[in-house]
């Protein structure tokens, strides 16, 4: 019996199709003069040969068919919950700008306009914290202690990471090693 790879498949016009291994299969369905509309030739043991014909492609198709309506019948796919959400449209969502509906865009507006509010009050606070203590520069030294404390703590952190990461480094290190000595003590044992 020939392997997958032995197999070459030949298509002459007007001709039947041959095939096999060796010089036997190999000129099989060419007529005299007839060049091979195709020539195929599998790479690997058990690689599919695309259909040669019409026909092959319809039994081909019929055979995925059957095999895709074998999977859908199996218990976890007809208890499978139907998709919701992003993946189905919503029937009732009715786009009128931009893809959004008027739900959508009150949404956004509303956002919108909370953010803006938050900033303006906060650099109005910020303005007004400033005039109010212009004179002595209270909100300067504020500002100063504060950009130090945030300074020190992300210093801390970082320091405490790479403390951490060497550690677990080391630790690695240290379970190669010993695995390495196992196996050369299992080996010099052998």
């Amino acid at each position: 019996m020939a392997s997958a790879s032995d197999v070459t498949v030949n298509v002459a016009a007007g001709a039947g199709a041959g095939a096999g291994s060796g010089a036997a299969g190999a000129g099989a369905g060419v007529g005299a003069g007839a060049k091979p509309k195709r020539v195929a030739q599998a790479s690997h043991a058990g690689s599919d040969l695309a259909p040669t014909s019409e026909q092959e492609a319809k039994d081909q198709g019929r055979k995925y068919k059957a095999l895709l309506d074998k999977w859908n019948r199996q218990p976890s796919q007809i208890n499978k919950p139907q998709r919701t959400g992003w993946t189905k449209v919503n029937p009732n969502y009715r786009p009128c700008l931009w893809g959004s509906d008027p739900k959508d865009w009150f949404l956004i507006c509303c956002c919108f306009a909370v953010l803006y509010t938050l900033l303006g009050l906060f650099y109005f606070l910020l303005l007004r914290f400033y005039l109010v203590t212009f004179e002595n520069h209270l909100a300067l030294w504020i500002n100063f202690i504060l950009l130090a404390v945030m300074a020190i703590t992300l210093a801390v952190m970082v320091s405490a990471g790479n403390r951490e990461r060497a550690k677990l480094e080391q630790a690695q290190a240290d379970k190669d090693i010993e695995m390495a000595s196992k196996a050369m003590a299992a080996s010099k044992a052998n």
